[in-house]
């Protein structure tokens, strides 16, 4: 707990060093380092393949690591906006500043349902749907599903319905996987 009165000061420095924090809420980006409010990220740098942001912490504040996947949006900006990235760098500037490096990983995702067409026993999952600069489909998909390449899938939305297979890995994290998804014909 890194909160706790009772450990020392290099303690905590450390402890802190290994689980920096996020905000409260991460879609409060305040504009330009003049215009910092308390608990909110300023952009440090942002463009096409990221963001870059840094913030003072505070007591409440959400645990963040290197690879974790986050949504993320501008003050004001609709929600239907936010963009996704995942975690790929952590830097603590002081005891109470860091930044965090966002890799975006696509103009913009889907939620959909998918269901393993082959299992004997069918269990219903959420996923995201992407594409990738190149327009293929791909599939991020919660590693505590277990799910593998060669996987038979049924995929569903409101605007989809189709089959397909589960391709390559595009990307490996601790909490999530991005498949190549080809989508039967």
């Amino acid at each position: 707990d890194i909160h706790c009165r009772d450990k020392d000061q290099t303690n905590i420095a450390e402890e802190r060093r290994f689980w920096d924090e996020l905000a409260r809420h991460t879609s409060i980006l305040a504009a330009g380092e003049g215009s910092v409010l308390e608990s909110y990220w300023v952009i440090a740098d942002e463009s096409a393949g990221g963001i870059q942001l840094r913030q003072r912490e505070r007591d409440y504040s959400m645990p963040l690591y290197v690879g974790r996947l986050v949504a993320y949006n501008g003050d004001g900006e609709d929600l239907t906006a936010s963009r996704l990235g995942y975690v790929t760098r952590l830097q603590r500037f002081s005891d109470d500043e860091v930044e965090v490096a966002i890799t975006r990983l696509c103009a913009n995702a889907q939620a959909v349902v998918v269901e393993d067409i082959d299992a004997a026993k069918q269990h219903i999952r959420p996923a995201l749907l992407l594409r990738d600069e190149g327009g293929k489909l791909q599939l991020l998909c919660d590693n505590k599903y277990q799910f593998v390449a060669g996987e038979h899938l049924a995929v569903v939305n409101d605007a989809h319905h189709f089959t397909g297979t589960l391709g390559d890995i595009v990307l490996a994290q601790a909490d999530f996987t991005v498949f190549d998804l080809h989508a039967a014909r």
